[in-house]
């Protein structure tokens, strides 16, 4: 959290972005040029493709590499896949013999010679022997084998629905709260915002719109022959996104009685961010405030959807209740005792639990490495740390000598940066600061020019104050985006989770891409002559484009040059321009608009590794570019401080 004024901080961050401003955008440099050379792109072969990449999967469990799981590792692919087959057996019993009740009731009442009487099913009648939904938790130690034991079960309920005839990706679900975590994840798995439609930060309860094609696309992915969910880093799976994912599957009209619900993962890693973890059973925050409503019936929804009992029937509640608002010190023997039997009970519940505590991941002829692995870090993570513990991290953790003298870490670049201001130090750099005269070293080591681009700021009355606005306030897009060939990156946002380009992801940057093609507006002859400023045929102040046209761009940028009126060519004649705006009510302008910086392209292109590997496509569509990637630089952000949907837009 920032501790400061904004403007001290926003000073240092702009000193070090006017450093970077003087070296950039060299006169007579062509940074597209340099990259792309004499190949051509096409600009319709490449809005298709980027808007495909979203939907495309790295692959199924059908291409997985068997893997061979042994001890505690057996039991959840044999829980899953018990679960699952029973469970197909008993729709399909369903399926079949109320079709056959409904042909047999058909029958009855047109009782006629010519039609022959309908024949039972060969499968057994056990449509009053449901199947109990499996509920299940797979826990493990770092390295103990939780990820093997997931691949295993992917591995085996593939095996199960493919000699089933059936789509394995129609009938289960993998999921993970964040793009990195889906990606690792493999096997076709996204992240639950996607899965659930959820958006990033949504609030409110309002359903998806049955008419939307959110609403649509949701009812697709969650079909009827879902059988089973699986969940990995759980860990970081908030109350209030657990009570989102219960809703949107009741929307999708999915009984949670019919399907199976497995989360994998470690409590005691990563929590999520900005609210409690599913099981947490606080009631109030840290700053002593009720935790909100919302996270409240998060917290329900997960008891209820793991058959555990209501929090007030627990032994002990009240004194765990009454505990809560009050310091642990002032607490009576009796009062603890209540305390620690609520705490031991209250997570109780109809579930499985397989926990797997024995670390198998090593490292071949490192001692040192196992002995951290196997012995060090379960010490400090149970509070078991001894003396001996630390002594052994004294003796055997490099310092900043060891690494200096030793050549694997001569490439090593040490990242750091401070988010708080401090009195004793009002220049010190901060994250932002930091970045920018890391660009300029770079460049200057590299002897390689830097490109900078500029934001568009909307409404454009507005674009002089939100030109200073910090980058916090529009969600970390910078007013200037400042790069040069080869910098280092890292991706802000879910682009395409299962081929890497994840919210975290590192890539390279290689280049700006103007789609050669020209832009089309249409107004009214009173909106032209209301917002278009031009000198001759050039616009001299942007223009903010209606919300229709806003796919490719939110602002037509200043230097661009009408080309053609209603279809009519300018010719750069400002007096025709003229004529052709005069001559109709509505302007269907055609804009060619500039292809350099500092104005804006529609896409950055980047290198992605192991882009190939995890079988991501060409979308450039040219020769020797199947590692680069087009990432869209057209995303907008309000700024915070303003409410007003339409309003202060970067």
């Amino acid at each position: 959290m920032l501790a400061c004024p904004a403007e001290d901080i926003d000073d240092a961050v702009q000193r070090a972005d006017r450093a970077a401003a003087s070296v950039a955008n060299p006169a007579g440099y062509d940074f597209q040029a340099q990259w792309l050379g004499d190949r051509i792109v096409n600009p319709e072969h490449v809005r298709r493709n980027y808007g495909r990449l979203a939907s495309l999967s790295a692959g199924d469990a059908a291409h997985s590499a068997p893997v061979t799981p042994s001890g505690r590792q057996l039991v959840l692919p044999r829980l899953v896949t018990g679960y699952l087959k029973e469970q197909r057996e008993w729709r399909r019993s369903c399926r079949e013999w109320n079709a056959y009740d409904q042909a047999v009731a058909k029958w009855r009442r047109k009782r006629s010679s010519r039609i022959a009487e309908p024949v039972a099913p060969l499968v057994p009648d056990i449509r009053d022997k449901r199947p109990k939904a499996l509920r299940a938790f797979l826990l493990g130690d770092p390295g103990a084998g939780k990820s093997t034991t997931l691949r295993s079960a992917v591995h085996e309920l593939n095996e199960l629905l493919v000699a089933d005839e059936a789509d394995w990706t129609d009938v289960v679900k993998l999921s993970a709260p964040t793009g990195c975590a889906s990606f690792h994840m493999a096997h076709g798995a996204t992240t639950i915002h996607r899965l659930f439609a959820i958006r990033v930060g949504q609030v409110g309860d309002d359903p998806l719109p049955a008419e939307s094609r959110q609403f649509a696309a949701l009812c697709e992915r969650l079909g009827p022959e879902l059988g089973l969910l699986i969940f990995d880093e759980f860990s970081m799976i908030q109350r209030r996104m657990m009570r989102w994912v219960v809703k949107r599957l009741e929307e999708a009209g999915i009984n949670l009685d019919d399907i199976g619900v497995v989360l994998v993962g470690d409590p005691a890693q990563i929590l999520p961010i900005g609210d409690s973890p599913v099981w947490s059973l606080r009631q109030r925050m840290d700053d002593g405030k009720d935790c909100c409503e919302a996270s409240r019936l998060g917290m329900l929804a997960f008891r209820e959807v793991f058959r555990m009992p209501a929090l007030e029937t627990v032994d002990g509640f009240a004194a765990w209740s009454h505990a809560a608002s009050r310091e642990p010190n002032t607490l009576n023997d009796d009062e603890r005792r209540a305390v620690a039997r609520f705490r031991a009970a209250a997570l109780d519940g109809d579930y499985e639990t397989v926990y797997l505590n024995e670390v198998r991941r090593t490292v071949q002829n490192d001692e040192l490495a196992d002995h951290f692995t196997k012995v060090i870090i379960p010490s400090f993570r149970y509070g078991r740390a001894t003396h001996a513990s630390l002594q052994w991290l004294r003796d055997n953790t490099a310092t900043a000598e060891h690494m200096a003298a030793d050549p694997l870490w001569a490439g090593a670049v040490t990242l750091h940066g401070n988010h708080w201001f401090s009195e004793l130090a009002v220049n010190r750099a901060t994250v932002e600061s930091d970045n920018a005269r890391a660009l300029v070293r770079f460049a200057n080591e590299r002897d390689t020019p830097v490109m900078a681009v500029n934001a568009q700021h909307l409404p454009t009355k507005k674009a002089a104050r939100l030109q200073k606005v910090s980058p916090r306030e529009f969600r970390s897009i910078p007013a200037v985006f400042f790069a040069c060939s080869g910098l280092p990156l890292m991706l802000l946002e879910n682009v395409a989770p299962s081929v890497g380009l994840f919210n975290g992801a590192h890539v390279e940057f290689v280049g700006p891409l103007y789609l050669e093609d020209d832009w089309q507006v249409t107004l009214s002859s009173c909106e032209y002559r209301e917002r278009v400023r031009t000198n001759g045929v050039t616009l001299s102040a942007p223009l903010d484009t209606p919300a229709s046209d806003r796919e490719r761009m939110y602002q037509v940028p200043v230097g661009s040059v009408i080309v053609k009126v209603n279809g009519h060519t300018v010719d750069g004649d400002e007096h025709r321009l003229d004529e052709l705006v005069a001559a109709s009510s509505t302007v269907q302008l055609v804009f060619h608009t500039p292809k350099h910086p500092p104005h804006l392209p529609e896409f950055i292109v980047v290198r992605v590794p192991n882009y190939t590997e995890n079988r991501g496509p060409n979308i450039l569509g040219i020769e020797d570019a199947d590692d680069l990637v087009p990432i869209r630089m057209v995303k907008r952000a309000r700024d915070k401080g303003k409410k007003q949907s339409g309003d202060r837009r970067r």
